[in-house]
């Protein structure tokens, strides 16, 4: 007796023979929907008298259980990752708002980036006069100078508004302190001042240069805070980050060669009509990279689409080799012959950005090879 029972492309198959100790054999085949044909899947050996499976198990749960087991390991992606730094739990980070200057300063920096840009928030707890901004993330390789700090300077004070006002930037040496180590700033490291005209609320920026290199080389944690005075006045007070969400306090820490000479790949046409470029998009989101990925959602990678022939215009070492025995029968391909970078923003595993650029990712220009 023949019993066929079809459930997710898994076809059960049973032969009981008369005469002989029942035992069923059971195939499982998977149908391949582009050739329509079947493929054996699994084989089990069914006796109710095996220590394997219990007395009286069901077919239809043996399949359950198989087609869930296939299911579940297909949960996790394994989408190949471009950057070690992607290989994290991505469930531990917290996408909350960014200051609006982020996503403009990526818009401003993505074509011409050379090396990586790091943004760094303030670790310290809400509501603290230290800015504490880790750097144990950063790669010794990465040559970090260029620093600014940006914060955004709430007036609550109104003897303090359109006032002149004058914010000095000073840097904790010695990690040991408390808030009494404050008492004189003077005894820290000044960094930078800005003067401000009219105090208003908005975002202010410290740039510093290579006053705080020793901490960037020693990767260790680097500690701030600000001082906020009165012109020709020896009083003065602290800022206390309060800031949250879309107004959180950053650090971007920047090379110097990142704004340097950079030659961008010029968009050349392909060598012939036929083997031509096609648009094709890459979806950040179909990857499951949109978890840590902020920007951009996905890109044109586009492709190489075309027919190529030993008669179109080649450059000549092509046509020597092609003239010889061991590349006579093999054909020429319409493949990328130009690449182009792409800029992209991420989390880390620390909850920071990263903003690098990753080469060859977009074909820019097809030949055929």
């Amino acid at each position: 007796m023949w019993s066929i029972t079809v459930g997710s492309y898994i076809i059960a198959l049973s032969f009981i023979l008369a005469g002989f100790k029942t035992e069923a054999k059971t195939y499982y085949f998977h149908l391949n929907k582009t050739s329509n044909e079947f493929m054996v899947r699994n084989r089990l050996n069914l006796n109710n008298s095996a220590s394997n499976y219990p007395s009286g198990v069901y077919l239809s749960e043996l399949r359950n259980n198989i087609t869930r087991r296939k299911y579940n390991s297909n949960e996790v992606q394994t989408h190949p990752l471009l950057d070690p730094e992607w290989d994290y739990n991505w469930k531990n980070i917290s996408r909350r708002k960014l200051p609006s200057y982020i996503y403009k300063f990526y818009e401003a920096v993505a074509d011409d980036l050379t090396d990586p840009i790091r943004i760094l928030f303030n670790a310290n707890p809400q509501n603290s006069t230290i800015l504490r901004f880790n750097l144990s993330d950063i790669s010794t390789n990465e040559n970090m100078s260029n620093v600014e700090l940006h914060f955004y300077f709430k007036v609550t004070d109104k003897n303090l508004f359109q006032k002149s006002l004058i914010l000095r930037l000073y840097q904790m040496e010695n990690s040991y302190f408390n808030e009494t180590s404050l008492i004189n700033p003077d005894a820290q490291k000044l960094l930078n001042v800005i003067y401000i005209y009219q105090a208003d609320s908005g975002w202010q920026v410290f740039k510093l240069t290579n006053t705080i290199q020793n901490s960037l080389i020693e990767r260790k944690d680097l500690f701030l805070f600000i001082t906020i005075a009165k012109p020709n006045e020896e009083q003065f007070s602290f800022f206390k980050d309060t800031n949250v969400d879309n107004f959180r306090t950053f650090l971007i820490l920047k090379s110097e060669s990142s704004e340097d000479d950079f030659a961008k790949s010029s968009e050349s046409v392909s060598q012939n009509h036929l083997c031509r470029k096609n648009d094709f998009y890459i979806d950040f989101t179909k990857l499951n990279w949109m978890k840590f990925i902020i920007a951009p959602p996905g890109y044109h990678a586009f492709n190489c689409f075309g027919t190529c022939y030993r008669s179109q215009d080649l450059p000549n070492h092509r046509k020597v080799t092609n003239s010889a025995p061991e590349f006579a029968r093999k054909s020429l391909c319409c493949i990328p012959v130009q690449y182009s970078r792409l800029t992209i923003m991420f989390y880390d595993k620390s909850g920071n950005i990263v903003i690098k650029p990753y080469e060859d990712m977009i074909a820019s220009a097809c030949g055929c090879r």
